[in-house]
C-alpha cells in the first residue's frame, strides 16, 4: 500500500515534464514565426507606407499640418493661415481651402509674440486687416490691427509700455477703431507683395522690417479672397 502513492507521484511528474515539454515547443515555434515576419517586414519597406512617403503622394494642400478655425471666423468668411515655420500661406472660407502659397519670408530678425518698433522682428498672433493699400511700393499692403489689445496688455505688463501709453492706445483704438502705430511696440505690420524688390533675394532669406511678403502675383490672388476686416493668424 506504501508503493502506490509513490507510483502515482512518479507517473504525474513524467506528464507534467511532457506538457512543459509541448508547452515550449509552442513558444519557440511562434517565436520563430515571429522573428521571421519581422524579417519579411524589414526587408520590405513598401509593406507599411511611411509618413514621409505618404507626404511624397499627396498634393501641398494635403500637406498643411491641421490648424484650429478661430471661433469668430463663420462658415462663409474668408480669411489667412500663416504658418511661419512651414513658410506656408493658406487662403480659408470657413474650414475650406481657397488658395495655397508655398512660401513666404518675414521679418529679418524672426518672430515673437510682443515684437518693439526697429527690431525687425514679426509679430504671431490672431490679428484683423484694418487696411488695404492698392499703391503701396510693394504693389499691394495689408496691414494688420497691431499691436493688438492682447499684445498691448502683455507688453504692459512686460514693462514695454507705460500705463500712460497703454492708456493712449486704448483711446486710439476706441476712437478710431484700428490700432495707433506710434507705440513702442511699433505698427505698419501686415502683408505686402515684392514690388520692386529681387524676387531671387526673396526666395533665399526673411528680410522685412516685420512684415510678412509674397511675390507679386501671389499678393494679387490672395486680394481677390481677403480685404479689410479678414481675420489673419499667424504662428511660428
Amino acid at each position: 500500500m506504501d508503493g502506490m502513492p509513490l507510483r502515482s507521484t512518479f507517473k504525474r511528474r513524467q506528464r507534467l515534464k511532457s506538457l512543459l515539454a509541448g508547452v515550449t515547443s509552442a513558444v519557440l515555434l511562434a517565436a520563430s514565426q515571429l522573428a521571421c515576419a519581422s524579417t519579411e517586414l524589414a526587408s520590405s519597406p513598401s509593406h507599411v507606407p511611411t509618413a514621409s512617403s505618404h507626404l511624397e503622394s499627396l498634393g501641398f494642400m494635403e500637406q498643411v499640418d491641421a490648424f484650429v478655425v478661430p471661433g469668430d471666423i463663420g462658415p462663409n468668411d474668408t480669411w489667412l493661415h500663416i504658418d511661419l515655420l512651414g513658410r506656408r500661406l493658406i487662403v480659408l472660407r470657413g474650414n475650406e481651402r481657397l488658395d495655397a502659397i508655398p512660401y513666404v519670408a518675414y521679418g529679418a530678425s524672426g518672430y515673437r509674440r510682443v515684437r518693439v518698433q526697429g527690431s525687425s522682428q514679426t509679430p504671431v498672433g490672431v490679428f484683423t486687416i484694418q487696411r488695404v493699400n492698392d499703391q503701396s511700393k510693394f504693389r499691394t499692403f495689408m496691414e494688420f490691427d497691431y499691436p493688438t489689445p492682447n499684445a498691448a496688455w502683455a507688453a504692459r505688463a512686460m514693462g514695454l509700455l507705460s500705463d500712460a501709453e497703454y492708456r493712449h492706445f486704448q483711446s486710439f483704438r476706441t476712437q478710431h477703431g484700428m490700432s495707433p502705430p506710434n507705440t513702442r511696440l511699433g505698427g505698419h505690420i501686415g502683408l505686402h507683395g515684392l514690388g520692386r524688390s529681387d524676387e531671387w533675394t526673396h526666395k533665399r532669406r526673411d528680410w522685412t522690417e516685420g512684415c510678412i511678403a509674397v511675390t507679386n502675383e501671389e499678393i494679387d490672388r490672395i486680394e481677390r479672397w481677403i480685404d479689410v476686416g479678414s481675420k489673419v493668424v499667424v504662428r511660428g
